[in-house]
């Protein structure tokens, strides 16, 4: 059976029912192991994308634990998260300096432990993904930026905080890193937003704002130009349902109240990170004179780039049992175009759907040029179920916009035809592909 994770939750005993609840509510395999001589081999043995230590009991085999397994080439990888009773900044910077990536304190809250399993996964599926594209990038002989993330200089990120005012040693806190400003009105937000170029938004919801700020953070998701910047959403303590709706719009992350600005603070600077590493990936696939990266036409990978990726993926795939999925994009009405504007104006609309494809896609994600008329999209780590909302999110914008095209006196809203498959076990990324292509209907 595929998953899109696995998650390891070590304590005591190896049984605690409530955290493997709160990893299994996010859709997540989980798996338990007792303290007692767990080793880094018996971890890789099981080969969890995620280790989750309670390390309320002995704080010190917890850190001996990360210690060992962060000292392993076979576990140095894995993100680990300690659950820590002791939250003092001396504790959490002992935890750090194990390799703990996320430490928690109690009391637990399952259902916010849950969230925050899932945001961490998918910021290691973003990690994992654009080292695959950076190595892929050197296959092609391409410069790219080092392959280290936590070292990327975003000192000038500016930040915009949206919602309930911090307290001002709390607002210092976060000026120690970044640039900040404030906006306590999500309609001034919005326009603060397509006047300043920002590196992340943090939105501040308390009891009776919750509704307007998920709706903010949703305003936010619907702009193209927004759908990657990473969002942060601080909400009560007893929000469950307005985190569920938060994820599902896509926040990148969700955190609960009460707040530990220290945390909130790191996770705003992993966000950034990741998003601007992006950045600069693209920038080198274009900055280069080689055209089997990028389509010159829509800007997309090419397909030459894409089965290369591809083919590396599904090899990690068959050896540890991941999945992904492919969505498709046909537009049949380019040919009839070409023949009756010039090939100018089919390009001009392949290049304008490629650019709302490449917005409407994650950072983990990969867009492409597969044939001259048709598009698809790469989902690492996704299941079928969940391609469906991300190809007809896609197809609504592109369906529901006028595009002017080059030597066309009217606007038009082309055809646009539509399916995705899953990744199966014994698939090459050819086959793949094929079979999405034959989905479209």
């Amino acid at each position: 059976m595929h998953y899109n994770a696995r998650v390891m939750i070590v304590d005591r005993t190896g049984a605690d029912s409530k955290l493997v609840a709160a990893v299994q509510s996010q859709g997540f395999d989980a798996i338990t192991a007792g303290l007692a001589d767990l080793s880094p081999d018996r971890v890789s043995d099981s080969d969890p994308d995620f280790v989750v230590i309670d390390n309320q009991d002995d704080i010190t085999i917890g850190l001996d634990l990360t210690r060992a397994l962060k000292a392993s080439p076979k576990t140095e990888d894995v993100p680990v998260v300690l659950i820590n009773s002791d939250m003092s900044a001396e504790s959490q910077a002992s935890s750090i300096d194990a390799g703990a990536d996320d430490v928690i304190g109690p009391p637990i809250n399952e259902v916010a432990l849950g969230f925050r399993v899932r945001s961490l996964v998918r910021l290691e599926v973003m990690r994992s993904e654009l080292m695959r594209r950076r190595d892929t990038l050197e296959r092609f002989a391409i410069d790219v930026p080092p392959a280290d993330l936590d070292h990327m200089n975003i000192s000038d990120a500016r930040v915009l905080i949206v919602g309930t005012p911090l307290e001002a040693d709390a607002l210092e806190a976060l000026e120690d890193a970044f640039t900040v400003d404030s906006e306590h009105d999500p309609m001034a937000a919005l326009s603060r937003l397509a006047e300043m170029n920002y590196s992340a938004v943090i939105v501040l919801a308390s009891g009776d704002t919750v509704d307007q700020m998920v709706e903010f953070c949703t305003d936010v998701r619907r702009n193209v130009s927004y759908f990657n910047l990473p969002v942060l959403l601080v909400l009560p303590s007893d929000a469950d349902e307005a985190a569920t709706a938060a994820h599902d719009i896509r926040v990148s992350d969700v955190l609960f109240q009460p707040l530990d600005i220290l945390d909130l603070r790191q996770q705003a600077l992993v966000w950034i990170r990741h998003w601007r590493y992006r950045g600069n990936l693209i920038a080198a696939a274009r900055t280069t004179k080689s055209i089997v990266t990028i389509d010159p036409v829509t800007e997309l990978s090419t397909r030459a780039f894409l089965l290369d990726y591809m083919t590396n993926l599904v090899a990690e795939c068959q050896a540890h049992d991941r999945t992904f999925a492919v969505g498709y994009f046909k537009l049949p009405e380019v040919e009839a175009i070409n023949q009756e504007f010039g090939y100018a104006a089919g390009e001009h609309l392949l290049r304008q759907v490629g650019q709302i494809v490449k917005r409407l896609v994650r950072v983990e994600d990969m867009g492409a040029r597969y044939q001259p008329t048709e598009l698809c999209v790469l989902l690492p780590h996704t299941s079928g179920d969940s391609v469906p909302l991300v190809v007809e999110r896609v197809a609504s914008i592109v369906r529901n916009t006028e595009f002017l095209l080059m030597g066309c006196t009217r606007a038009m809203r082309p055809l646009l035809e539509i399916g995705w498959t899953e990744y199966q076990s014994g698939d090459s990324a050819q086959s793949v592909l094929d079979r999405a292509g034959a989905a479209v209907r």
